[in-house]
Order: C-alpha cells, then sequence, then structure tokens
C-alpha cells in the first residue's frame, strides 16, 4: 500500500510546461490577494484625510524633519513628538524633499513601498535557498513559495485593518527585519554581509522598538552558525547602534531617550489582552498551532534545515513583537503586523523541509511539496477581503473636500490637535501643529512642565478645529484661549482605529472687557428654580471634594448638577429669573456631560431660542460659549440648565454668563 501511495505521488509530480501552468494556478489566489492589497493602496494613497488618526501626526512630524525644525527636543520647546524612533520619519521627509512636499500621498508610497519590498525579499529568500540546493525544479518551486508566503502576508489585511499602506513605521520595520533574515541566511558570512547586517539592524531599532526580538535572534542564530562572526555582528551593531544614539541624545539634549523608551516603560500592561492576542492569531491562521509541532519533529530528525530554523525563529520572535505593544494600553490591530508579515515565509520553509524529510526520493519529495502548494491555495482562498471595506465612500471624499475648503478659507492660521497635517495641507504651512497624545503619555509618566500653552500661544492661530475628545492637558489650554464658534455638522471622520471626527469650530476668545454680567453664581441662587434633584446643591465650590477637579471655571462657584451623595444619577433642571437682553451677545462657560441630554437653553415665554452643549465631552473643562442674540434684544430670556442624563458623565457645568 506505501509503494503504491509513493508509486502515484510520483506519477502526479508536475513537469515541464505543466510545471508551470500548475505554479500559475496554485499561486493564483495569493496573487490575488497582493493584487487586493495594491488595489488598496491606488484607492487611498492620495486621499487628503487622515484614514487613521495617527496618520496627520506621523505626516507633521516628517514635515518638521523637512523643515529642520526641532522634533525630540525638550519639552520647554512646547512640541512633543510621537514616540517612536525617528528613521521612517527622516525618510518620509527625505521622500517629500524629492518629490516636492510631505503629502499623504508621499507618506502612504514609502510605507507601500517597504510592502512591496517584503513581498520581494520573501522570494529572493525562498529562489536563493533552491538554488544553493541545485535541484531538478526547485527554482520553481522557491518561486512559488515566495509567492505564497507573500499571499499569507497579504491575507493579515482584515486582522491589521489595512495598515500596510498607511503612514505608520511599522512595515518599514518589518521589511528591514526581513532583509536581515536574508543576509544572516546567506551561505557564506562574509565581513561585508555581517558590515551590511549590522546597518540593517541598527535602521531597524531606531524604526520601530518592539522588533528588538527579531534584532536579538538574528544576533543569536549567527552566532549559533559561527562565533566569531557573530560576536563581531555584535560589536558592530553596538557601535553602530551606540554612535547614532549618542548623535541623537546630544541634538535632543538627552530627551530622544525619554521619549521613545522612557515613556513607553511607563504604559500600563493589560494581561488579560493576551488571550485576545492569541485568539485572533489563531483565528487568521488556524494552523499556527501546528508549526512548532512540525520544527520541533523536524529538528529532532535532523531534517530541519538553516532556512527553516531561521525564519521559524523569526516567527516566534514576531509572537512577543506582536504581544508587547497590544496588551499595552493604547494597543491595537497595527500591533500584529509582525505575526501577519513572518508567518508566511516560516510556514513555507517547513513545508520545504518536511516534503524533503521523506527521504531520497526526488519525485516524492517533488510531489508532496506541491500538494503543500495546493493546500496553501485553499487556505488563502478562504481569506479573500473586499478592499472597499478599508476605503472611504464617495460620500467620505464628499465631506473632505468640503471640510478641506472650509480650512483653506479660514484666514489667520489653525490649529487641529487630533488632525494635525490637515491644516498644513490647508493653506497653513506656517502654524505650527501639534498631536495631543504625547501629552497626555508625559503627564502618565509624571511630566508636568510641558509649557503646551505657551506653544498653543506661539502659533497664534485665530482658529482651532476639534473633536470635543482632546486629552485633558489639550482641552484644559484650548478652553482658555479658545471659545465655541460653531457646531460643524456631517464631517469626514477616519476609517480606522480610534474614532476621530471634528466637530466644532473654534475662535480666539473675544474681549469681555466691558460686558455686563449677569450670573456669576458666587451667591445664593436667589429667583432660580430648582427641579430634581441635580442642582439642589448648586452653586457649588469650583473645587468640590466630591468631584474632579474643574477648569475652565470663573470666580470661586459655579453651577453643577453633579450631586455630592447621587453623583451622576441625579437629574433636573435649573431655571433662571427672567432677565433683559440688552446687548447683542450672550456668552456662557459650558462643561461636563457627554451627550444632549446634558445641555443649557436660551428661553423667551418658554420658547427655546438657542442651545448648547458640553464641547470637551467627559471632562470637567469648561469652554466659552457665545450666541448672538441680536434678534431677541430687548426681550427678557431665561437660562435653563437641563441635566436629563443619570448615567455616567451625566452632569453639566455652567458658569459666567454675560451680555456684551
Amino acid at each position: 500500500m506505501r509503494e503504491r501511495l509513493q508509486k502515484l505521488l510520483e506519477w502526479i509530480r508536475p513537469r515541464g510546461a505543466a510545471a508551470w501552468i500548475l505554479a500559475l494556478i496554485v499561486s493564483g489566489p495569493a496573487l490575488y490577494l497582493l493584487y487586493l492589497v495594491a488595489a488598496l493602496y491606488a484607492s487611498r494613497f492620495n486621499y487628503p484625510w487622515d484614514i487613521e488618526w495617527n496618520e496627520g501626526p506621523m505626516l507633521y512630524q516628517a514635515f518638521r524633519m523637512m523643515h529642520g525644525q526641532m522634533t525630540y527636543g525638550p519639552p520647554q520647546i512646547g512640541y512633543l513628538p510621537i514616540m517612536h524612533p525617528f528613521l521612517y520619519y527622516g525618510i518620509v521627509a527625505g521622500a517629500g524633499l524629492v518629490s516636492g512636499g510631505v503629502t499623504y500621498g508621499v507618506g502612504r508610497s514609502v510605507t507601500f513601498f517597504f510592502f512591496v519590498l517584503a513581498a520581494a525579499i520573501f522570494v529572493r529568500a525562498f529562489t536563493r535557498d533552491e538554488a544553493e540546493r541545485d535541484e531538478e525544479g526547485n527554482r520553481l518551486e522557491g518561486l512559488v513559495s515566495g509567492v505564497s508566503a507573500a499571499g499569507v502576508m497579504a491575507a493579515g489585511v482584515p486582522l491589521i485593518q489595512g495598515y500596510y499602506d498607511l503612514v505608520r513605521p511599522d512595515m518599514q520595520a518589518m521589511s528591514l527585519c526581513a532583509l536581515g533574515a536574508v543576509i544572516a541566511g546567506a551561505e557564506r558570512l562574509t565581513k561585508k554581509r555581517l558590515f551590511a547586517l549590522g546597518l540593517v539592524i541598527t535602521a531597524a531599532i531606531f524604526t520601530r522598538l518592539p522588533i528588538v526580538f527579531f534584532l536579538v535572534w538574528l544576533v543569536l542564530f549567527v552566532f549559533i552558525r559561527n562565533r566569531r562572526a557573530g560576536l563581531w555582528l555584535a560589536i558592530a551593531t553596538i557601535a553602530m547602534s551606540g554612535i547614532t544614539l549618542v548623535i541623537l541624545l546630544m541634538v535632543s539634549k538627552g530627551w530622544y531617550w525619554v521619549y521613545t523608551v522612557g515613556i513607553i516603560q511607563g504604559h500600563q500592561v493589560l494581561p488579560e489582552r493576551i488571550p485576545i492576542a492569541f485568539k485572533m492569531m489563531f483565528n487568521l491562521v488556524p494552523f499556527i498551532v501546528a508549526l512548532p509541532v512540525l520544527a520541533l519533529g523536524l529538528a529532532i530528525m535532523k531534517r530541519l534545515s538553516r532556512q527553516s530554523a531561521l525564519w521559524f525563529g523569526m516567527f516566534m520572535a514576531s509572537i512577543p513583537s506582536t504581544m508587547l505593544p497590544f496588551v499595552k494600553v493604547g494597543g491595537f490591530s497595527n500591533d500584529f503586523l509582525p505575526f501577519t508579515v513572518f508567518v508566511g515565509p516560516a510556514t513555507m520553509f517547513l513545508l520545504a523541509d518536511a516534503a524533503r524529510a521523506v527521504g531520497p526520493r526526488p519525485r516524492l519529495r517533488t510531489a508532496l511539496r506541491w500538494l503543500g502548494f495546493v493546500g496553501i491555495a485553499a487556505f488563502l482562498m478562504t481569506r479573500r477581503f473586499d478592499p472597499k471595506s478599508f476605503s472611504p465612500t464617495a460620500d467620505m471624499r464628499n465631506r473632505v473636500e468640503k471640510m478641506n475648503a472650509l480650512m483653506a478659507d479660514l484666514e489667520g492660521g489653525v490649529i487641529a490637535p487630533r488632525m494635525t497635517f490637515l491644516p498644513i495641507q490647508n493653506g497653513h504651512p506656517n502654524v505650527r501643529q501639534y498631536s495631543d497624545m504625547p501629552y497626555l503619555d508625559m503627564v502618565w509618566a509624571g511630566y508636568t512642565e510641558l509649557q503646551l500653552g505657551r506653544y498653543i500661544e506661539k502659533t497664534n492661530a485665530k482658529w482651532a478645529i476639534i473633536t470635543g475628545e482632546e486629552v485633558p492637558i489639550s482641552a484644559r489650554e484650548i478652553a482658555v484661549r479658545y471659545q465655541l464658534e460653531r457646531a460643524l455638522r456631517a464631517t469626514p471622520h477616519v476609517l480606522i482605529g480610534e474614532f476621530v471626527q471634528p466637530r466644532h469650530l473654534l475662535r480666539r476668545i473675544d474681549d469681555e472687557k466691558d460686558a455686563r454680567v449677569v450670573f456669576d453664581f458666587e451667591e445664593p441662587l436667589e429667583g432660580w428654580t430648582v427641579e430634581g434633584k441635580a442642582f439642589e446643591s448648586s452653586p457649588t465650590p469650583t473645587k468640590p471634594g466630591w468631584q474632579n477637579m474643574i477648569y475652565g471655571a470663573v470666580g470661586a462657584k459655579l453651577a453643577n448638577s453633579y450631586h455630592p451623595e447621587l453623583r451622576d444619577a441625579a437629574t433636573g433642571t435649573l431655571t433662571s429669573p427672567p432677565f433683559d437682553i440688552d446687548r447683542p451677545r450672550l456668552a456662557l462657560r459650558i462643561g461636563g456631560g457627554q451627550s444632549r441630554k446634558t445641555r443649557v437653553e436660551v428661553k423667551v415665554n418658554g420658547k427655546t431660542f438657542f442651545t448648547a452643549q458640553p464641547v470637551f465631552l467627559r471632562q470637567e473643562t469648561l469652554i466659552k460659549v457665545v450666541f448672538d442674540v441680536s434678534r431677541i434684544q430687548g426681550r427678557k430670556a431665561q437660562i435653563v440648565l437641563i441635566d436629563e442624563d443619570p448615567g455616567s458623565w451625566g452632569h453639566l457645568l455652567c458658569d459666567r454668563v454675560v451680555l456684551y
């Protein structure tokens, strides 16, 4: 029976033109997936908006580098960088210099180039391995293996939500690691190759830090092959990395290390995300549980080749490289990119070794190899995805066009802390921007002297476009300098990751020097009508002992529906006595809450003319809101504070009602 099976496998071994036809067939699913990735890139490479909210800050970092502005400098300058190493942003800046400026298209094209490079590296690794074996038909099999490995990488698009062409350093780091593996796996480890490998490792270190597991494995692999070569590589890499780091520390006055290493160490780890990560990896590639077993079996049989050991080690290094950032606060799907890149080549090399393990029967080995190709092709056929799921719709493109036109028409400069590159793109290149997330990272790490307020002052921007979900330190500094101009409707939003959508247009706060204070909430509320429990303790101190610190209030007290005992569960209304509208503008400070259930209404004879709700959601930060009340000037009005929300953050803050 066994002999009959072997004869059958030898009979179905492809030959000549049939081999090329079969190669095209079994490579078809991989080629199709690669086509889908290319189609995804083509559909959005020049889309003039953030697809993922970190794209803008990263492009702005490259923009600053291109213009020679301090990037990793002391916090005292006000600007804080995206806390990744510098190399990716430097390359995007260089591409911008060559192409005429940093744009979304430039940044995404740089990233996509490294995806293509990784695919080419896989093909090169397999074809070189087969060429070194110099066995009949192996070059074609090497080509199919490389394409299949690239196809498995492309199949990861749904898991990583299409990050292969976004403005992120991850793909560059993975391509450099793959290039390092090709160099480390060369048949002869010459000094020239070791020097090149040291350069590649150094470049990878200064692209993305979590790839350190790959670099440790590469040095260890070379050391196992040749101790002298391994020591030489380790010394050369340490020297090159050390020199680069010293230069960066000198230029940044020591802050480069704080931003790229020190701050990350302080991030909270969420152990409960570990099983979630393993489940997500298993759902994409169910056969990963078999890879360690297969590698161990081949090693015991002494059939594990040098290349399989190398690439299986890269796959194993991808697990902690994925886990480390994913299990920390802020971990997201792009953290799975190391896994999606290296599971393919590891699988294909192990399958090749498994086929060769049958013994000295070349036809049987080849037949088993092709059966393996068919199995991978069948797997890839189940991993097709729709690029439209990660591409902007016609409606979204229309929203983007209108929003970009609005930014371009604003005179006097614009800042956008959560859409950092958009003002640069839309005619405000001289207005310095900032991303607010690094400030939160620094606060978490215990840094307080960040000078963000002074930095915003120096921008001298008349306008600010915000989401209302800026981090607290950013919201506070904006609130003391800007007032609400109007809410923004039907605006574009990001397609991937943390939801970011501009909701408010702010302008520099205007002068209230001649204002008439209508209500300042500093004294007991005479003439006000209280309904429900929410406002029964108002006015409360601006520093209540039962509540978080309140920012943006004027004076010592304010109206506050956060009950000292019932907390957010309390609901109710607070209605002012009638007052004369004798000036064209009515202003008040408002904060807290997260929906229209907490709001302020301006009424005349019981009819609501104006409504405002908190701008900065889920924060105790008040900002000035101004109503043009000229159409009701000369009449009597009432202010009604409404809290209808018994849930979390279901409270309203209000202070200093003035006419001017």
